[in-house]
C-alpha cells in the first residue's frame, strides 16, 4: 500500500513539472489527466460550484498517444501532427418551465491554441460545468492521452443583452502577423436564437486598454466571410455564426459583441496575436542540468505554430548572429540551414508542431529562424521568453505582497526603479542584459562598479557570454540573479532588467561613466564553448587564470615526485634487495625501519 502511495505521488509530481512546460503556461492548480480509447469520452475536470457563468482565461493541453510505441501509432494520421479527438465543456441545468435537464456542450479544442482566452459562457441557470475529452479516432488500438491545466472563474462581464454568443473557434487557431490569411472566429448562439435576424450583429476587434461597454469603445468590425463556409467539424451547425478579421502586429485585443439595435458592447472573449508563426520554440532534448546549450552536443527543439510543413520542399530552420537579421543573413553556428525537418512528411493546418535537430561547432549568441514555404523568415522567440513573465513579475512582490525596493549596496537608501508592469506598460522577460563597452577587455572591478550603479548586489550579478564585435568593443552578456540570493534579497531580477533598458532608452548618457557604450535586452540562445566565460560571486578573470596555474604546478610537482621515487626504488632493486626490503624503507613509522637494511648488509659481509 505504501509502495502504491509513493509510486502514486511520483507520478503526479512528474505530470505536475510536466503541465508547467505547457503552452500557454496557465496560473493555478486545475490540472486536466484522462485517458479515451476510440470512440470513448471521459471527464477530464468537474467544475466543483454550480454557478450561472463562467470564464475561462487560459487553456493549455497535450494529446499524446498513450501506447509508448512511436513506430506503430495506431492514432496517427498520415500527413498531420494532431490527433483526431473533440474537447468540449459541458454544461448541464434544469429548465425551470418543463423541469427537464438540460446539456449543451460547447467546443473548446481551439482556446488551447494560446491565442483565444477569457471566453465567457453565460447560461439561463446555474449549471453543473465539466470538461470533456472525447476519441474521435475510429482504429480500435488507438488510445490517447490528455494532460493540461485550466485556469478559470466563475463570473462573466456582466450584461444587459440576451442571446450572447459564445465564441468555439479560431481558424487557424493561432493568430499570427506573418501569415497572409485572415483568421475567423466561430461563436455559437442560444438554441432559442432566431438566427436569421443575427446577420447583422456587430462584432468588433478592440484594443485591449479599452473596455468593451466604454463609452469611449471603438474598435475594427469584423466582416462576415462571402461565402458562408462549411461547419463539418461542429455540432449542431444551424446555431453557428463566423467573422473574419486581419491580423495586426503582436497585441492583445478585445472581443466585443452587439446585436445589431443595442446601445452597448459586450466582452465574449480576448485575443492575443503572435509577431511569428512559429509562435515559440522549446529544447525537448540536449541540453544540460542548468538548461544550456553546448558545442558538439546534437539538441533537438519543437517549434509550435501551424500549418508547418515537413515535406522535402517545405519548411527550413537556421541560426543567425543575434546581431544579424533573419532575412539576409547566412546561416550561423556551423549548422546548415537544409536540415530536413521532423516527423517528416506532416503539412496543413492541423500540422502544429516540427522537430529540428542539430549540433552547434561554434560558441556563440544566436537567434533562431523560422522559414515556412512561400513566407519570408522569422525570428521565433523562446519557450521561456513568451510563458515565465507572469512568475517573474510575481517575484518582484515580498511576501507581504508589496513590490521589492532596491536598495544602495552602501548606503542602503532606497534607489530608482523602473514603472509598474502594466497593460499600458508591460514589462519584458530577457534571458540577459546585452552590454556593449567603450573598452576593448572587462575591467577586473567592472562588476562591482555595476553593482552600485544599479543598487545590484555584487552576488547577484554574472557574465555569462563574452565575445566582441566588428568595432573590437568588447561586448557582455549579463545575468542578474536577485532570486538565488533567498526570501532576503533585496532586488528583483525582472524589475532590474527592465529598469536598465528603460533608462538606456531614455538616458544613455548615464552609462558613460562606468564605460558602456550601449545596453539592449537579449532573449537569444547562448551556445557554450571555448569562447564563454563564466564570471560570478567576485572571481575576476585573474583569479581564475591563478587558480588553473596553481592547480598545474600542483599537479606538475606530484608527477615528478612519483617519478623519482620509482627511480629511487629501481636503483635498490638493481642491487640486490627485494621489492618489501625496498616497500621498508619509505615506511618512516615503522619499527625497526633501518634495521632489515643494516641486517641485510650485514648477511653480504
Amino acid at each position: 500500500m505504501k509502495r502504491a502511495l509513493v509510486l502514486t505521488l511520483i507520478f503526479a509530481s512528474l505530470q505536475a513539472a510536466a503541465i508547467e512546460e505547457l503552452f500557454p503556461n496557465c496560473a493555478g492548480d486545475n490540472d486536466l489527466l484522462g485517458f479515451s480509447s476510440a470512440g470513448s469520452e471521459v471527464i477530464v475536470h468537474r467544475i466543483a460550484n454550480k454557478s450561472a457563468n463562467l470564464t475561462i482565461f487560459c487553456l493549455s493541453t497535450q494529446i499524446t498517444n498513450s501506447d509508448d510505441d512511436a513506430e506503430n501509432d495506431a492514432c496517427r494520421i498520415p500527413g498531420q501532427s494532431e490527433y483526431d479527438y473533440k474537447l468540449l465543456l459541458r454544461a448541464t441545468y434544469t429548465d425551470k418551465a418543463t423541469n427537464k435537464a438540460i446539456t449543451k456542450d460547447f467546443e473548446l479544442k481551439d482556446l488551447a491554441g494560446g491565442s483565444l482566452g477569457a471566453v465567457s459562457y453565460r447560461l439561463p441557470e446555474k449549471s453543473e460545468f465539466s470538461i470533456v475529452f472525447i476519441n474521435t479516432g475510429t482504429d480500435g488500438k488507438c488510445s490517447l492521452k490528455l494532460r493540461g491545466r485550466v485556469y478559470y472563474e466563475l463570473k462573466a462581464k456582466e450584461t444587459h443583452a440576451t442571446d450572447v454568443p459564445v465564441v468555439v473557434g479560431l481558424l487557424p487557431r493561432v493568430a499570427a502577423f506573418n501569415t497572409p490569411r485572415s483568421s475567423r472566429i466561430i461563436v455559437r448562439y442560444p438554441d432559442s436564437t432566431a438566427m436569421q435576424h443575427k446577420e447583422d450583429d456587430i462584432f468588433h476587434l478592440g484594443t485591449y486598454n479599452q473596455e468593451c461597454a466604454g463609452e469611449h469603445f471603438s474598435g475594427t468590425v469584423m466582416e462576415r466571410p462571402i461565402p458562408t463556409p462549411s461547419f463539418d467539424q461542429y455540432s449542431e451547425p444551424e446555431t453557428l455564426g463566423v467573422r473574419e478579421f486581419t491580423h495586426d502586429h503582436g497585441r492583445l485585443f478585445r472581443i466585443c459583441y452587439a446585436s445589431k439595435n443595442a446601445t452597448e458592447s459586450v466582452e465574449i472573449a480576448t485575443l492575443k496575436t503572435y509577431d511569428s508563426n512559429p509562435v515559440y520554440y522549446q529544447i525537448v532534448s540536449g541540453k544540460d542540468e542548468e538548461g544550456r546549450v553546448h558545442i558538439g552536443n546534437e539538441v533537438t527543439i519543437k517549434f509550435y505554430g501551424f500549418d508547418l510543413n515537413t515535406r522535402a520542399d517545405g519548411d527550413r530552420a537556421k541560426f543567425v548572429l543575434e546581431s544579424q537579421d533573419c532575412t539576409l543573413a547566412p546561416p550561423a553556428g556551423g549548422v546548415p540551414d537544409d536540415i530536413a525537418l521532423e516527423p517528416v512528411g506532416n503539412y496543413g493546418p492541423k500540422s502544429l508542431t516540427s522537430l529540428w535537430t542539430w549540433t552547434l561547432t561554434d560558441g556563440g549568441a544566436y537567434k533562431i529562424c523560422y522559414k515556412r514555404s512561400r513566407n519570408a523568415w522569422v525570428e521565433v522567440p523562446s519557450w521561456e521568453t513568451i510563458t515565465s513573465l507572469k512568475a517573474a513579475v510575481n517575484s518582484d512582490l515580498d511576501e507581504s505582497g508589496s513590490r521589492i525596493r532596491p536598495t544602495d549596496p552602501v548606503t542602503r537608501e532606497e534607489c530608482p526603479v523602473a514603472k509598474p508592469h502594466s497593460k499600458e506598460n508591460p514589462w519584458s522577460m530577457y534571458k540577459s542584459i546585452k552590454l556593449v563597452l567603450n573598452d576593448t577587455k572587462l575591467s577586473e572591478d567592472f562588476l562591482a562598479k555595476l553593482g552600485r550603479k544599479f543598487c545590484i548586489p555584487r552576488a547577484a550579478l554574472a557574465v555569462t557570454h563574452l565575445t566582441h564585435n566588428e568595432h573590437g568593443q568588447q561586448v557582455v552578456y549579463l545575468s542578474i540573479l536577485c532570486e538565488d540570493m533567498g526570501e532576503d534579497r533585496s532586488c528583483s531580477t525582472v524589475e532590474r532588467q527592465n529598469y536598465i533598458v528603460s533608462l538606456a532608452k531614455s538616458d544613455a548618457s548615464s552609462f558613460a561613466s562606468i564605460g558602456i557604450a550601449a545596453v539592449e535586452g537579449s532573449t537569444h540562445m547562448f551556445a557554450f564553448g571555448d569562447d564563454v566565460m563564466i564570471v560570478k560571486s567576485g572571481f575576476s578573470i585573474m583569479s581564475i587564470l591563478i587558480i588553473c596555474a596553481t592547480a598545474l604546478l600542483v599537479t606538475t610537482m606530484m608527477v615528478y615526485g612519483f617519478l623519482k621515487y620509482r627511480e629511487s626504488r629501481q636503483y635498490f632493486v638493481n642491487f640486490g634487495l627485494e621489492d618489501d626490503d625496498v616497500d621498508d624503507m619509505y615506511i618512516s613509522n615503522a619499527p625497526g625501519g633501518a634495521g632489515k637494511v643494516d641486517d641485510a648488509y650485514a648477511a653480504d659481509k
